[in-house]
């Protein structure tokens, strides 16, 4: 091969470069340089799975609003950045039913960081934080005295207090506007996305397996770890 051959080639191989920057030198960079997420549950880390008493509690559906403290176990993904500043992430939820099917009264909805906002910003070197997915009541039911003429209780009378609606999704949003946050204890198929302005979002799959009683914790599983004893 000549000198002019040599230099001819080396043009071509330069100009290809050249283009496949201007092509794809966006996409190598975010590889690269860009956010790298991960979601992790934890049962055995306190951050991840936690109990905890909420004073005066309201649960959406049930006959009364319960005026004394409710006890929940939390149940929070860990999410993990370890590559660039990851911006405005915010996580949303989808719930349906064992079959994969819409339940009714929801829609898609952003999840509350610990912190109470929305979106967060994950800077790099292995920044992380933790999103709440839900609670679920874990305190027995109880029977109390009450006037209730509606219900034919009066005089001090003597009433079950049944909690139904057990599961909690922890919505960012909670202003009454036509959907359900509270759930009758069940199991249930969550599709979970992490969204950021700088990154593709990132789809992942949880399921909540019901206890065999409502005063022990549910499971929340990644669909590709449960074990045939789950399922």
């Amino acid at each position: 091969m000549t000198t002019s051959d040599c230099i001819q080639f080396f043009g071509v191989v330069v100009t290809f470069c050249a283009v496949l920057v201007a092509l794809f030198g966006d996409y190598f960079r975010g590889m690269i340089f860009g956010p790298k997420i991960s979601l992790t549950f934890d049962e055995r880390s306190d951050r991840c799975f936690r109990k905890a008493i909420v004073p005066n509690d309201s649960i959406q559906g049930e006959y009364a609003i319960y005026t004394g403290n409710v006890t929940r176990m939390y149940y929070r993904l860990k999410v993990e950045n370890t590559g660039g500043l990851a911006k405005n992430v915010k996580v949303k939820i989808d719930i349906f039913n064992s079959d994969e099917k819409e339940i009714k009264h929801f829609e898609p909805s952003t999840l509350r960081w610990i912190n109470g906002n929305e979106k967060v910003d994950l800077a790099s070197k292995e920044d992380n934080n933790y999103v709440n997915v839900c609670s679920q009541v874990i305190d027995p039911d109880e029977t109390f005295s009450c006037n209730m003429p509606s219900l034919g209780v009066t005089g001090g009378g003597y009433v079950k207090n049944r909690i139904h609606n057990r599961l909690r999704l922890e919505l960012f949003d909670t202003s009454p506007r036509g959907i359900d946050k509270d759930f009758l204890l069940d199991n249930y198929v969550f599709k979970i996305i992490v969204y950021g302005d700088n990154f593709k979002p990132i789809p992942k799959k949880y399921n909540f397996i019901k206890p065999s009683s409502n005063t022990l914790p549910g499971i929340l599983k990644p669909v590709s770890q449960l074990s045939n004893n789950d399922r």
